[in-house]
């Protein structure tokens, strides 16, 4: 670890990585998956198709999500940054507004395809690029603030887009949102030129260096990300570990993944609490309070986490909060009352800190810089797709058994094994 003597201030330069990243996060995830639902009802009226139908725009906008983290090491890697910001968050814009234009179901697939897969360019993978880059200390920190905008856009435009819709129509809605995601990734465009700050003269925030350097100097070259991060496995030369601990990896990859996959899945209930509520005869009201809690707790639990994980280690912040989780779903399934289902929504908003600064921290801590940006699009990939479908997998059940219980059952069973899965990746530490 670095001497804690060593001090570094927070300049200007890195408080402008920052809110590009804010801005990026908020655009790409906040104007995208969180402000979905309020297009559903009105797109469906307006042409005249089922709501499962209009429904689909956010499976496909996910899935192609999904697909563009996956590219973004290799795009990256092979055109400037400032080059690809400005380019996808063009495409991401034109393509929302594009979907106001739109008089059929078919171009809003193929639309939201587009946006998608520009969202998932400058979304996760590269602002988690761009923060376990520039900030060494206080990773989780500024990587959950960076996070926890997507969460306070979709908590503050939902109501917003909805009240402009209602006062216009939808296709205003999207205009409105293309113009809104614009102004988010402007900071970026302008102030992102480098993933590394080593490529722009500079050494990474807590590297106890001077914030400038010479990228040729020893400055640079004294930074050793690794030894910023708790190893569990080794963080050695990939082709040395390869060769010998495949299989350590490949386990480690696998319990990685599952706690991916299962932190995601929760993340698919909050969009039922209109219909949990409702078939637990209480008031609409009582549902859209739900969903208000849970979006404030999508932001809190975010920030939250990120210090908790500079303070107290990964391990033990994420296994907390998974335990919480677990509480949550418990009193959702056995307390039929709005006294105990508000405690219970917000716990379960914390699913949102988990599969965003939650997968962020344990791909980090568990494999090393060193393997980061081969791992970390891939669990994503699974754990957007097991997002994208959860939330369907929830409303088969209900209309095959007439229940909510089934589905609450099932993700308590799943949240035990993924803590379960937490505590083995762990247990691996040499």
């Amino acid at each position: 670890m670095y001497n804690n003597d060593m001090r570094q201030k927070l300049t200007l330069r890195y408080i402008l990585i920052l809110i590009s990243c804010c801005g990026l996060s908020a655009a790409a995830l906040g104007m995208l998956t969180n402000v979905a639902g309020v297009f559903f009802t009105p797109v469906a009226d307006d042409l005249g198709v089922g709501r499962g139908l209009v429904s689909l725009t956010y499976t496909i906008s996910c899935l192609a999500l999904a697909a563009g983290g996956l590219l973004t090491v290799r795009i990256t890697s092979r055109l400037p940054l400032r080059v690809v910001v400005i380019s996808a968050g063009l495409l991401f814009a034109l393509s929302t507004a594009g979907c106001g234009l739109a008089k059929g179901i078919l171009v809003l697939y193929i639309l939201n395809a587009v946006r998608g897969l520009a969202a998932g360019v400058i979304g996760n993978v590269l602002v988690t690029q761009i923060m376990n880059s520039w900030f060494l200390k206080n990773t989780g920190t500024f990587t959950s603030i960076a996070m926890a905008l997507s969460g306070l856009t979709g908590a503050v435009f939902s109501l917003v887009l909805s009240k402009i819709i209602a006062a216009a129509d939808w296709r205003t809605g999207y205009y409105t949102a293309a113009a809104i995601s614009l102004l988010f990734e402007l900071p970026a465009m302008f102030f992102l030129r480098s993933i590394k700050p080593q490529d722009a003269g500079y050494a990474p925030y807590g590297s106890g260096s001077d914030d400038h350097t010479s990228v040729s100097g020893s400055g640079a070259a004294a930074v050793r990300p690794s030894e910023a991060t708790e190893t569990v496995l080794p963080p050695a030369d990939p082709v040395y570990a390869d060769a010998v601990s495949s299989k350590t990896l490949l386990k480690a990859f696998l319990l990685t993944l599952f706690f991916a996959m299962a932190v995601a899945l929760a993340t698919s209930y909050p969009q039922h609490f209109p219909g949990i509520s409702e078939s637990l005869i209480h008031s609409p009201e009582t549902g859209a309070l739900m969903v208000t809690i849970c979006l404030i707790m999508n932001s809190v639990g975010k920030l939250t986490l990120g210090v908790l994980t500079d303070r107290f280690g990964t391990r033990r912040s994420v296994l907390l909060f998974s335990f919480l989780l677990f509480t949550g779903f418990l009193l959702l399934l056995f307390v039929r009352k709005p006294a105990g289902m508000f405690p219970a929504a917000a716990l379960i908003g914390l699913s949102y800190a988990l599969s965003t600064v939650g997968i962020v921290m344990i791909v980090r801590t568990v494999f090393g810089l060193e393997r980061y940006n081969q791992i970390y699009p891939r669990i994503v990939l699974f754990a957007t797709v097991s997002s994208a479908f959860g939330s369907s997998l929830i409303g088969f059940i209900y209309d095959g058994t007439g229940s909510y219980i089934p589905a609450f059952i099932l993700v308590i069973a799943v949240i035990a094994l993924e803590i379960a899965a937490v505590f083995t990746v762990f247990k691996m530490k040499k």
